[in-house]
């Protein structure tokens, strides 16, 4: 659907320099990439997450194409709700390699913004066909590959949140594991109350104050407590 986040991500088993297209009429997608990827190379493990906003609805063929051939894997996301505006639909995004056996991935990130979307993909750089289950049970898991002919069992995990913070992937796996994995928020498109104050923030009848805001992407704001719709980002209140 137009408008919709794609997400791609790929890893292969060395390093390469990697692009990302579609077949979308009229010439592909714009795809930004996260960062400049990650490659772990204890785990010969190297990976690209790319993202685009669908500029109309239509069935994609998402090609990946790299300067060295490479046994890889590649997943897809589409997601819709996203803020359609790729020069600030992500948020934040956090990378993460494990150079000793572990049986945990962990990864945190700290939002800006309410509502974001977070998306995990995780892959292993080690022949074992394992089972991925993320540890504290608040994303749901999307896609699981576990072929392990080429090393790279994957899975990926998403979750909407309702409000900016910390936010981390825990993810447990059932045997030992050399590992890379990423973490990244896309903003939504709905309202977000960046801040609310009172200045003062206590007062006695008869006394004023005044009321301020940062809100994005909204329509109209109203604020209860008989003040009713608003405009600007201040106002002056005198309760009685």
């Amino acid at each position: 659907v137009a408008g919709d986040l794609i997400i791609v991500a790929w890893r292969a088993d060395a390093q390469n320099s990697v692009t990302c297209a579609d077949n979308a009429a009229g010439g592909s997608n714009t795809y930004n990439e996260i960062g400049s990827g990650q490659y772990f190379s204890t785990a010969s493990c190297d990976m690209h997450v790319f993202y685009a906003i669908a500029k109309a609805t239509e069935t994609l063929t998402i090609t990946i194409t790299t300067a060295a051939a490479a046994y890889s894997v590649i997943t897809v996301h589409v997601v819709s709700g996203a803020l359609a505006d790729l020069a600030n639909v992500l948020d934040t995004h956090a990378f993460s390699t494990h150079a000793t056996n572990t049986q945990l991935s962990t990864a945190t990130i700290n939002t800006t913004n309410a509502n974001d979307y977070i998306f995990i993909w995780w892959t292993e750089g080690a022949a074992n066909n394992i089972t991925v289950n993320e540890g504290n049970g608040l994303y749901t898991k999307r896609q699981e590959n576990t072929d392990y002919y080429i090393g790279a069992p994957s899975s990926s995990f998403d979750r909407i949140v309702s409000s900016r913070g910390a936010y981390s992937q825990n993810v447990n796996l059932t045997s030992d594991s050399l590992e890379v994995s990423i973490i990244a928020a896309f903003k939504s498109n709905l309202p977000d109350i960046t801040s609310f104050t009172s200045t003062p923030v206590k007062m006695q009848n008869g006394e004023s104050a005044t009321l301020d805001w940062v809100i994005q992407r909204a329509d109209s704001v109203s604020i209860d407590q008989g003040i009713g719709t608003v405009t600007g980002s201040s106002r002056p209140v005198s309760p009685t």
